[in-house]
């Protein structure tokens, strides 16, 4: 009999403990997905479309055009003021209140996202972590592949704008996962 309870005992002690563990990851992959929420954070990724052609011009990134001129492969943009807004967006259909809330335009020379044949999409992208700290919002965008990657279309300018609940921040970090 005080084999059984020692056995019992032993196995409660261990559901307990993985019980615990499980509850522990959980509650650490909650913080990353509570910090995104807290900020209210959404990503556009195909809000090309809304943007004024001057502004995609002005952004232009590595040989996005073709044209062989030395541009950068990244340009971010933080949009906090009306001014700044209506320079960059013809349209947003989202609605956004710049007293409240900011925008990031994260620009970009990238593989093609949406296959022009047949319109379906290549990569799915989401928000896996933001956090913002001195000044500066760190950002994980997490790339999960949908479809076997294109093949025969150069690279092309590529963008993503991240609304957010505004904060005081002058530099941004985009870092990649890929799923």
């Amino acid at each position: 009999m005080k084999k059984l309870d020692k056995k019992l005992a032993v196995l409660l002690t261990m559901v307990m403990m993985v019980g615990c563990l499980a509850m522990f990851l959980s509650m650490v992959g909650c913080e990353e997905e509570q910090e995104i929420l807290e900020y209210n954070a959404t990503l556009y990724d195909q809000p090309m479309q809304w943007m004024n052609p001057e502004y995609l011009k002005k952004n232009a990134t590595y040989d996005a055009n073709q044209t062989g001129e030395s541009l950068p492969g990244t340009i971010t943009n933080i949009i906090t003021s009306q001014k700044d807004f209506d320079k960059a967006f013809n349209e947003f259909p989202p609605s956004i209140d710049l007293e409240k809330e900011m925008l990031i335009v994260y620009f970009f020379t990238g593989s093609i996202v949406v296959n022009p044949e047949t319109g379906e999409r290549f990569f799915n992208d989401r928000i896996k972590n933001l956090k913002v700290d001195n000044g500066e919002v760190c950002i994980v965008i997490e790339e999960e592949a949908l479809l076997e990657g294109p093949t025969g279309f150069p690279p092309m300018q590529e963008c993503f704008v991240i609304k957010m609940n505004k904060v005081d921040v002058t530099n941004v970090k985009i870092e990649w996962a890929h799923i």
